[in-house]
């Protein structure tokens, strides 16, 4: 949506105006609620979505599954120290479309903070919730791929991008299941993540 000038606004009626102080209050949450890098979800709209779940769940007598997955970017210091920031900002943003590309319209992808990210997964149990996490995994390694050589590579190097490193993901997934609360669900989806790391990293560990 284009923002308007004074003089545009002077000149609209009062349905149109309403209308349109409508869209602006609704550009505005989305922004106040979305990660500027990586165009994802900032932590407190994904806590909000994991308590509303787990709610649904539990009101349907946990027929309505709920899962959680937990992903960190493998040695991602070292990344920033060894190719520097924009390099890491670089991974950052190519993770954030591979979520977005790999989630469905309900889930809620987001940046839980630094290089954590995680995803809401509603009507869905674990097995399901770890074919979405290797849909991740995937689209994220093409998205490093394509930018190895070629006219992406030409591109990247003209912002100061010398070279891509690999990259690995450290992925943990938990459920909703019994009487956790969000908070339990994030704790476990990070151990089983840090299960992941402590095994080899760049693989998947179902809690």
């Amino acid at each position: 949506m284009r923002l308007l000038t004074e003089q545009e606004i002077a000149g609209m009626d009062a349905d149109s105006l309403r209308e349109y102080a409508l869209c602006l209050t609704k550009r505005y949450k989305i922004y106040a609620y979305t990660d500027n890098l990586t165009k994802l979800r900032k932590k407190k709209f994904l806590l909000d979505g994991l308590r509303r779940e787990i709610y649904e769940m539990r009101r349907h007598n946990g027929s309505r599954r709920v899962s959680y997955i937990m992903i960190d970017i493998d040695d991602f210091k070292g990344i920033n120290d060894t190719y520097g920031h924009v390099v890491g900002d670089f991974v950052l943003k190519q993770l954030g479309r591979a979520i977005r590309m790999s989630i469905r319209e309900i889930d809620i992808g987001g940046r839980y903070g630094g290089d954590e990210f995680s995803v809401v997964l509603p009507y869905t149990d674990k097995k399901e919730a770890a074919k979405v996490a290797q849909r991740i995994k995937e689209n994220f390694n093409a998205r490093i791929e394509r930018y190895r050589d070629g006219a992406r590579l030409e591109r990247l190097r003209k912002l100061g991008i010398k070279d891509i490193p690999d990259v690995g993901l450290s992925i943990g997934i938990q459920d909703g299941t019994g009487e956790k609360n969000p908070l339990d669900i994030i704790k476990e989806a990070d151990e089983a993540a840090y299960r992941s790391k402590r095994n080899g990293k760049n693989s998947i560990h179902v809690y």
